[in-house]
């Protein structure tokens, strides 16, 4: 599978899912050229460079008619998490370990539609719980 890393996700965590999960290709705006760009015309990219999961912070992107359209159009699956808290090395990990088991379970359950996951931290737990799961075309 192919994942793309949105701007708002630190590329301090690219790397370490690279190492880990080495069947897998991940890509950023850094090693794409795609940097600045508005998300409507990025999820037209992600379409022609066949990404197959999109992962973000930017959790309004749902809920952006405009946004949703061009989603359904790129073909892709979406990953909205909620930014963890904290600064500097304890972000990076604390991201780090909600995207291990982000790709690790995307990559376990793959659907045949596009789907969008809005994954919720499990408290003070570092695993996620998935249960706000459904196809794109039902939103």
């Amino acid at each position: 599978m192919k994942f793309y890393l949105d701007e708002c996700v630190s590329y301090k965590v690219l790397e370490p899912l690279k190492r880990v999960f080495t069947d897998h290709e991940f890509l950023d705006y850094r090693s794409t050229g795609l940097t600045g760009m508005k998300d409507i015309p990025l999820f037209d990219q992600m379409r022609f460079r066949g990404v197959d999961v999109f992962l973000t912070v930017d959790r309004s992107q749902l809920g952006n008619p405009a946004e949703l359209a061009a989603i359904r159009a790129g073909g892709c699956h979406w990953v909205g998490f909620a930014a963890p808290s904290g600064r500097g090395v304890s972000l990076i990990a604390r991201t780090g370990a909600m995207l291990l088991e982000t790709v690790s379970f995307i990559s376990d359950n793959e659907p045949v539609v596009p789907t969008a996951y809005r994954p919720k931290a499990n408290g003070r737990q570092l695993h996620q719980l998935f249960t706000d799961v459904k196809p794109i075309g039902d939103l």
